[in-house]
């Protein structure tokens, strides 16, 4: 039996992966597995890997083979007579016309690679392999026309989406000419792009024109021969046949796994940065002065990151442990799929962020920092990254993003119209686990009620998962509310903050479906009483608690802190103190249990709008 992995598109392993093979005992004696998604598929020497890209791409990428693997340098050939080929291998340009390599298009490290590697074991999942081979005459007087061959030509939406009064979609779309090589020194290719054409420019060249091109588009190419001095000498000609802009699909993928920041409390925190749009209506000054103190007590830094595109900065991107940001898709139909997902996950709780992301990316300009966008949708609120007793990383997002991310994929044309959607999601969570460098089995769906996942839940140390417990939070109400050594003012509020009726009953619901989801992922579901609200029986204006939105992290001293929200309200009570910290003081104690210690930050304006301390920071890791 053969070793082969089959591949299709969209990121799937389709077919059944024959692994654990060795040279010695191929191709008879295979430990045969059946794999349904994997990021990374590992052939030994000798072995064959069959690739079968997606076919709305090109119908041309068919069944590709490896062949010729002494040790590990290897060449991919077609059996398809009517393939077009390009005169390349995955090592080096080859003289004349060497046929039948396949040209790799795939993302490593931020560039798109013509050539892969091939003394890296592992090969990273194909996406789709754009190429062509288009060869063109234009006359020349007094000689034999030249001949130039065009080796590949990727496109793909590399900077977001622009709306223009022509269309209702756009580019930027990114271009990028490997190799075209005509056959004379003194004749030149040059390129510029319109609506409908594509001039040609020999080496490397990305363009980004200001009309928009989406994924399926097809666009005619020209070449435009010049004289020795660049100047065009009229000789032009069409490329045989049209390119198909291929839909943006693929998620980016950097080098490196593991690249989500973890939010447990294991993580080194370096900085915690503030979005500059946090303004005196925030309390920035005195939540900047508070974070300041408490980074100078558990060993980080805090700085303003400016031309932040808003308030919620944890929504505008989420850093990864590589150094880089994620931002929100800022594709068209995000407004759609998210009234899409509502037939499909009511309770789904999302921001549609990525308005926002050109604003980031020039605050990343700023700030030296890459930004990468995603394929799908995730907003900071809905994604946690834990860790598992044993140091594993899960990345837990809510149903809501990951159905709003499956109806998105559709609406682009990135998933068969005829998917269930179980194979929607399925597809959605691959490429949520690429982008965040974890194996699909490590991303966990949860229940969120309404509301983002980092209002109920926050990573705790050794593979604990604090969750907000409404029954818990009612007793500890109860328990000051009986004791009189509480000013009165206090227990009257508080008597107004209890959790009852359909409140109760949603939350409850929600309490059990992700208890028994993190179990289920190998956490350990820790019940805290978190979070509280109140309706003021003076003015009818509901009041938020929240302390379950928080930046954790394990200072240099190894001390595990939690910095999360102080208990003032918009209608709070600057006369009075603070007469609602005894339930800081109680959520504190819960903590104090687990090795943890609380300190609570001036935010209460932030909670009262729906946020947190969590929300309006971005935080940096030290390098594991």
């Amino acid at each position: 039996m053969d070793c082969v992995a089959t591949y299709g598109g969209h990121l799937r392993v389709t077919q059944t992966v024959l692994t654990d093979c060795t040279s010695d005992d191929m191709p008879s004696h295979c430990e045969e597995g059946e794999v349904t998604r994997s990021d990374v598929i590992s052939v030994p020497a000798g072995g064959r890997l069959e690739i079968t890209t997606s076919p709305r791409v090109s119908d041309w990428n068919k069944d590709w083979y490896r062949t010729n693997c002494g040790g590990w340098n290897c060449f991919y050939k077609s059996r398809s007579a009517q393939t077009q080929v390009s005169a390349r291998t995955f090592t080096a340009p080859t003289a004349g016309a060497a046929a039948q390599v396949l040209e790799y298009a795939g993302l490593d490290g931020g560039r798109w690679q013509a050539e892969y590697d091939s003394s890296q074991r592992d090969f990273p999942d194909m996406s789709t392999a754009e190429w062509g081979e288009y060869r063109f005459t234009t006359g020349k007087p007094g000689g034999v026309p030249p001949v130039g061959t065009l080796e590949s030509v990727n496109l793909t939406n590399m900077y977001g989406w622009v709306r223009d009064d022509d269309r209702n979609g756009g580019g930027p779309v990114a271009l990028q000419i490997w190799a075209l090589k005509p056959d004379q020194d003194d004749y030149q290719l040059h390129a510029t792009i319109s609506s409908d054409q594509l001039h040609l420019s020999g080496g490397q060249q990305r363009f980004n024109p200001e009309h928009g091109l989406t994924g399926g588009d097809k666009i005619k190419v020209r070449a435009i021969g010049v004289d020795s001095q660049g100047t065009p000498d009229g000789n032009d000609a069409w490329l045989a046949g049209e390119l198909t802009i291929p839909r943006d699909c693929a998620p980016r993928l950097p080098a490196g796994a593991g690249r989500v920041t973890s939010e447990s409390a294991q993580r080194r925190v370096s900085t915690v940065y503030l979005g500059q749009q946090i303004d005196e209506q925030w309390n920035a000054p005195l939540l900047q002065a508070a974070l300041t103190t408490a980074g100078q007590e558990f060993g980080f830094s805090v700085e303003v990151l400016p031309q932040t595109p808003e308030v919620w900065a944890e929504d505008a991107a989420i850093t990864r442990t590589d150094g880089t940001w994620l931002a929100p898709n800022s594709g068209p139909y995000l407004t759609e799929a998210s009234e899409d997902a509502k037939t499909t996950y009511p309770q789904r709780f999302v921001r549609m962020t990525g308005a926002g992301t050109p604003a980031l990316l020039a605050s990343a300009n700023a700030n030296q920092v890459t930004v990468e966008e995603s394929r799908v949708h995730l907003d900071g609120g809905n994604v946690l990254t834990a860790a598992r007793a044993d140091g594993t990383p899960v990345v837990l997002v809510s149903k809501g993003a990951l159905h709003v991310s499956a109806a998105l994929r559709e609406r682009q044309g990135c998933t068969p119209s005829g998917w269930t959607l179980e194979q929607r999601l399925a597809d959605a969570t691959d490429v949520i686990a690429a982008e965040l460098g974890v194996l699909p089995a490590q991303v966990v769906p949860v229940d969120q009620g309404n509301q983002h996942i980092d209002r109920f839940l926050r990573p705790g140390p050794a593979g604990k998962m604090f969750l907000h417990d409404p029954d818990l939070a009612n007793t500890v109400l109860e328990g000051f509310i009986a004791d009189t050594t509480v000013p009165a003012g206090a227990r009257a509020r508080m008597e107004e903050m209890r959790i009852d009726g359909q409140d109760l009953l949603e939350q409850r619901a929600t309490t059990a479906a992700v208890t028994a989801q993190l179990q289920a992922a190998g956490l350990t579901p820790v019940p805290v009483p978190g979070a509280y609200s109140r309706r003021s029986t003076l003015d009818h204006k509901r009041a938020y608690l929240n302390f379950m939105n928080a930046v954790t992290g394990t200072a240099p001293d190894g001390t595990v802190y939690y910095l999360t929200n102080q208990t003032e309200t918009y209608d709070s009570d600057a006369d009075e103190g603070r007469p609602l910290k005894p339930l800081e003081d109680a959520f504190a104690a819960r903590l104090a249990t687990h090795g943890v210690t609380a300190r609570f930050m001036p935010t209460f304006r932030l909670v009262d709008n729906a946020g947190g301390i969590d929300c309006v920071t971005l935080e940096v890791t030290q390098p594991s």
